[in-house]
């Protein structure tokens, strides 16, 4: 399978933002949107990356771009929902935007106006037009515009045509992302922008020659036979085209704005004469209803006047400069108003980011995603000054270490890492970042090396390198001294991130001793330093994948620097919880963790080489108790029931010594009868552990679970055979999908009001990775409908993002 498509352009723009894998590896199909702006494909891609979004793009010339990879996911659908999928489908369908000016604005027989050609566009661009009037040139002429009428998912009104290239292109890329994965992608989940948003959203409506039911019928009849290349047959009765002339509508001014008339959550502050103040401009706040036709300044909202000064989140709906049917959602008290206004007032800076984590807060709010990322937001600072972070760009200018060919051009270790270094350094927010590398006219250079490196005193060195040898060579490792603890864990946050960033094959953390190559600048280096070596650069390859990817890459090193240098504020230890203590599995084995006011995904970030360290021991119990045949636990297996069944404090911290509602003590809840499933040396369930006990027995249940033989039912000897079915063994996400189900009760037959949990039905849902709140919708299960499926839902997906 590939990940990328061989039509498509991968050298533009540099890679798109992704927030996770897809739990199938693949999407399940394609949302199809317009841009709704100027057809230019290369600004698309720009603006998608700047923005953090992740999507295909094709040109009106039916170049298909792809910045990605496809088996990870990112934003693109927003605020959205589909039957079986839940809401927020980004995460199981990509992206494809087709260049395209989107719904029009008629003005007479030959010209149609699309929303980005008014004043307010021009000034926002400082583009040269006089003020109050559209530029004649952005308008289009009838020749492809089309008019369409309601029907299936076509909003009324005029369109510019997708060309025949880009529907063409379209066709042939949907229909290959189907050949890769047959049994995943689905032509039923080819949906449009306006089907999983409607109301929202209008895209692709008359742009696409057919409606959308159509086009699927369409992708399906190419599929069975029918030469995927052929253009869509625009003649047939299914397309929607039409020479009626009836009242125009046209789309919003601006795509970030909800469609007019809709209700909306806005953040502001009340100014006189019932001005609201938001990030996104003022409005006048109206108590008129959305639907009257009165003018809504005649109607005030009669509260603003009492509230004035006060900051408040407000509901209401956009109409012509003014919130209509007003409802106060909640309201700041008015000393804290002042203080609030004050420190808006302190800095311009300080005011934008203030301003940026508002709309974020007001999108999370909503269920929607960011638009943008708020620039530099606020951190909370680390106790003391950031720790230094010294980058030592391997080699020098003379001898410039490995090298390899790309497109015939020779590329050097130094020459790759010094540009990569500039980019490193400019990401890093949580250490204070000096690039340095060996003397040019010292023959001795790399000896004096350690000594240079030490005269800067620094926190922790990563030396920036890149592998060679055979030709056929592939993969990421770091490299780190032997006996040290903090090198290692640092080893391991960064190879983490490499394999995230270049998807190359995971050669793993080695340890190195003072003879073996690198040891001397290990061994004499005081700080903890590794060697990162991402990709072999004499293997085109590697070489290839690294410059395409130079960007996720130096994202790797800058998240796994911020990761590490965030330790460096944290205390060692807490009370009896966070002490240091010797593994019960692996006995000589010694684990530290930290927990002090971190979040569940910073508490994974921090503790990643403990955690591993502690599932590896936990595989080599298992795999001695029950031969080759067992079910190891695995990185997803063991995040997921982390994040789900974490205990956290009141201000959302991990909580180390947590009381769970069954009066379980500890981080993670240990079952009441532990000590069947892992031995007469478990902890007591309802007593104070120290925390990396309690994750290693809980671990440890978690891996008996997976392999223990129990009550046969069906045929099954429960839970064992479940997590040998076939389609789930071996499929990482869905066993650790599964796992939850286990230890959330989905198979246990007290918690099903008829005694009888669904096995088949349950097993069918997780090979088909059904959504939990459809897989429990029809059941007896206790809890099926509620919130908390769809809390535990949201969960689970959150760590396999993170795993």
């Amino acid at each position: 399978m590939s990940l990328r498509y061989p039509k498509a352009n991968h050298d533009v723009g540099g890679e798109m933002v992704t927030r996770g894998r897809y739990l199938a590896q693949f999407p399940r199909g394609a949302v199809v949107h317009f841009t709704a702006g100027v057809p230019n494909a290369e600004n698309t891609v720009a603006g998608g990356i700047r923005n953090r979004h992740c999507f295909f793009t094709i040109g009106p010339d039916g170049q298909v771009y792809q910045n990605f990879d496809l088996d990870k996911w990112g934003y693109h659908a927003g605020q959205s929902s589909y039957q079986n999928l839940g809401s927020g489908v980004s995460k199981h369908l990509v992206g494809i935007e087709l260049c395209n000016a989107g719904q029009l604005q008629k003005i007479d027989e030959n010209r149609f106006r699309p929303w980005f050609n008014n004043p307010k566009h021009y000034q926002r661009q400082r583009e040269a037009v006089p003020a109050g009037v559209p530029n004649p040139a952005r308008d289009l002429n009838r020749e492809g515009v089309r008019y369409v009428e309601r029907k299936a998912n076509c909003e009324p009104g005029w369109y510019e045509a997708y060309t025949e290239q880009q529907e063409k292109a379209l066709i042939d890329l949907l229909l290959w992302l189907k050949g890769q994965k047959p049994d995943i992608f689905q032509f039923d989940l080819v949906l449009g922008h306006d089907e999983v948003s409607p109301g929202r959203k209008n895209d692709p409506g008359g742009s696409l020659s057919m409606t959308m039911p159509d086009f699927r019928a369409h992708l399906v009849k190419l599929h069975g036979g029918v030469d995927g290349s052929d253009s869509t047959d625009t003649s047939t009765e299914t397309a929607v085209e039409s020479n009626q002339r009836e009242d125009d509508s046209s789309p919003t001014e601006d795509d970030s704005v909800p469609v007019r008339g809709a209700a909306q959550i806005q953040f502001g502050r009340f100014l006189p004469d019932y001005v609201f103040r938001t990030p996104d401009g003022e409005f006048f706040l109206s108590a008129r209803a959305a639907d009257a036709d009165a003018d809504p300044r005649a109607v005030p909202f009669a509260s603003a006047r009492e509230r004035e000064g006060q900051f408040a989140v407000i509901k209401g709906a956009a109409v012509d400069g003014c919130l209509v049917e007003c409802s106060i959602v909640e309201a700041l008290p008015p000393i804290s108003s002042r203080v609030l206004k004050r420190l808006l007032e302190t800095s311009p800076e300080l005011r934008e980011q203030v301003l940026g984590i508002a709309r974020q807060v007001r999108a999370e709010l909503l269920g929607e995603e960011p638009s943008a990322p708020v620039k530099d937001p606020l951190r909370v600072a680390a106790s003391g000054p950031r720790p230094l972070c010294l980058i030592d760009i391997g080699h020098r200018p003379s001898a410039a270490g490995a090298e390899g060919t790309l497109d015939g051009k020779v590329v050097t270790e130094f020459e790759f890492n010094s540009r990569l270094a500039k980019q490193i350094q400019s990401r890093v927010k949580g250490a204070e970042v000096v690039v340095i590398h060996r003397d040019d006219k010292d023959k001795d250079s790399y000896e004096k090396l350690p000594a240079l490196t030490n005269s800067y005193n620094p926190a922790f060195v990563v030396s920036l390198h890149a592998n060679a040898n055979g030709p056929k060579a592939t993969g990421s490792e770091v490299i780190y001294f032997h006996t040290s603890k903090n090198g290692k864990k640092l080893a391991g946050l960064l190879q983490k991130e490499f394999l995230l960033a270049l998807d190359l094959r995971n050669r793993g953390i080695k340890g190195r001793t003072e003879s073996e190559r690198g040891g001397s600048q290990l061994f004499n280096t005081r700080a903890p330093i590794v060697i990162g070596e991402p990709f072999f650069i004499n293997n085109e390859a590697d070489l290839r994948r690294a410059t395409e990817r130079k960007d996720a890459l130096a994202g790797a090193y800058a998240a796994a620097i911020d990761a590490y240098a965030f330790t460096f504020s944290q205390p060692a230890a807490t009370v009896i919880s966070a002490r240091v203590v010797e593994s019960q599995v692996d006995p000589g084995t010694t684990f530290e963790l930290v927990t002090k006011g971190i979040t569940k995904d910073e508490f994974f970030a921090t503790n990643d080489g403990a955690l591993t360290q502690i599932i590896a021991g936990v595989n080599a119990a298992l795999e001695a108790k029950y031969g080759d045949d067992f079910r190891p636990l695995t990185r997803q297996d063991a995040w997921v029931l982390t994040y789900c069944e974490a205990g956290l404090d009141s201000s959302g911290h991990v909580d180390p010594d947590h009381r769970h509602s069954e009066g379980e003590r500890g981080m993670l809840p240990l079952p009441e009868n532990v000590r069947f499933w892992n031995g007469p040396s478990a902890p007591a369930w309802n007593r104070p552990m120290p925390l990396a006990r309690n994750i290693e027995n809980f671990y440890l249940y978690l891996g008996h679970l997976k392999n223990k033989n129990g009550t046969t039912v069906h045929g099954r000897s429960l839970y064992r055979d479940l997590f040998r079915d076939t389609g789930i063994m071996g499929e990482p996400f869905r066993e650790a999908n599964l796992l939850a189900g286990v230890v959330h009760g989905y198979f246990y037959s007290n918690n099903y009001s008829d005694g009888s949990p669904p096995y088949e039905e349950l097993l069918k849902g997780y090979r088909k990775d059904t959504g939990l709140a459809a897989l429990m919708g029809d059941t007896k299960y206790k809890y099926a409908g509620t919130s908390i499926l769809r809390g535990r839902e949201k969960n689970v997906n959150a760590a396999l993002a993170l795993a």
